[in-house]
């Protein structure tokens, strides 16, 4: 393992002047060592975005990184990003990206030099462990900013411009892990009454998002969503109807319809199912 790590560590070195300033923070193992030879393109890319806005209790961090470090393994992508208003130090950011090569096919080992193939293998094995500790870091990160209390919330618009993100992968499957309590609270509209949720009239409001042009697209996506409804540490022991809960729901699933996508899950505010 340490051969591993320090084969690793050289391809860092090697690839800084490639990925300084990239999306992609994960070197690539096939271009640093020099293989003459192609990645796969990812199968799946998971992207985790999370509404800065949106309490977060030891549950839904359990469950947010248990998904991320499952899902993010040899032939996918990740994506991080964090949210919450249109105002500096608020908007959408992409926190962290890269991906995690697979290896060479099975039909096509033997026709690689056995140096290359070795090289290669154990810059994968490092690659891996790498990617998952920067997806899983990053994660926490993104968790651990989140503040829970009132304020303005562009989750509308916010997703409107991380779609496009989703959108440009060139992954088949394109999951989308959303942490947010998905109460917008901006200058299109607000599911709040003197800061309680209301009772929204989901046909109503998505009127206002179309109209608006506060809807994305997200290719295809299957979304998921953690903390829909979550209240803030201030509201302990507070109460949210079940018809509100379920008028929200009503509404975000027809969004995700128009900005073609498919809500797969939506957590009150955990998931009662692992993502897969």
């Amino acid at each position: 393992m340490a051969k591993i790590a320090t084969l690793f560590g050289a391809v860092l070195v090697l690839a800084a002047s490639t990925v300084a300033g990239a999306a992609n923070s994960i070197p690539s193992c096939y271009a640093a060592t020099k293989s003459g030879l192609n990645a796969t393109a990812p199968a799946r890319e998971i992207f985790l975005f999370v509404d800065q806005t949106t309490p977060v209790d030891d549950a839904m961090r359990s469950s947010v990184l248990d998904a991320v470090g499952r899902l993010v393994s040899p032939g996918a992508s990740f994506t991080v990003a964090k949210f919450s208003e249109f105002a500096p130090g608020h908007a959408a950011v992409i926190t962290a990206s890269g991906t995690i090569e697979q290896g060479i096919p099975a039909e096509q080992r033997n026709s690689v030099g056995v140096r290359v193939l070795h090289n290669l293998d154990q810059c994968l094995v490092a690659q891996a462990a790498y990617g998952k500790r920067i997806a899983g870091e990053a994660a926490q990160a993104a968790l651990s900013s989140s503040h829970g209390t009132f304020a303005h919330s562009d989750i509308m618009a916010s997703l409107r411009q991380l779609s496009a993100t989703v959108s440009a992968s060139p992954a088949r499957d394109r999951i989308v892990i959303l942490v947010s309590d998905m109460l917008e609270h901006s200058s299109a509209t607000s599911f709040y009454d003197h800061k309680a949720l209301r009772t929204i009239d989901p046909r109503s409001e998505l009127s206002i998002a179309r109209n608006g042009h506060l809807t994305g697209d997200f290719r295809g996506a299957r979304v998921f969503v953690i903390g829909a409804g979550a209240l803030p540490p201030d509201q302990a022991g507070g109460y949210r109807s079940a018809a509100a809960i379920d008028a929200l729901q009503a509404f975000w699933n027809a969004w995700f319809r128009l900005s073609n996508a498919h809500l797969a899950g939506f957590g009150e505010p955990n998931l009662m199912t692992p993502i897969q």
